[in-house]
């Protein structure tokens, strides 16, 4: 198991439960908010997001409504050609020190409905 470097941990659980994020699913970053990966992503460096409009016909707008675009945000850390959609790239989570398999586990979390105070108590008491 990786440990994460304590500065960074202290960082990234002030801003999961800070009230400075929204948070969001399926993705690092869209238009509503930041999964706790993409959270992770801009402390690294939040000059990095490139949007982009994603097709998504089976999900609804929080009015009910049908969306077939949403609007998504890359990590674009290096060249064009290296985009991070869903996982943050090696050198976030090599410079916070986070492990792939522990990524996993707060992508799941982050996607299951955890909320940013229950995942930044996870990274608090595991990570």
């Amino acid at each position: 198991m990786h440990k994460l470097k304590p500065e960074i941990k202290e960082r990234w659980i002030t801003a999961l439960t800070d009230g400075s994020y929204a948070q969001t699913k399926s993705a690092l970053h869209t238009a509503e908010g930041f999964c706790c990966l993409g959270v992770l992503c801009d402390l690294y460096d939040a000059n990095h997001w490139k949007p982009y409009q994603r097709h998504v016909p089976e999900q609804v707008q929080v009015d009910g409504s049908p969306r077939s675009v949403e609007t998504v945000y890359r990590y674009i850390p290096g060249h064009p050609a290296d985009t991070y959609e869903v996982m943050p790239p090696e050198s976030v989570t090599d410079w916070a020190g986070l492990g792939v398999i522990e990524a996993g586990q707060l992508a799941t979390m982050n996607d299951g409905g955890y909320s940013f105070a229950t995942i930044a108590a996870h990274i608090k008491e595991n990570l």
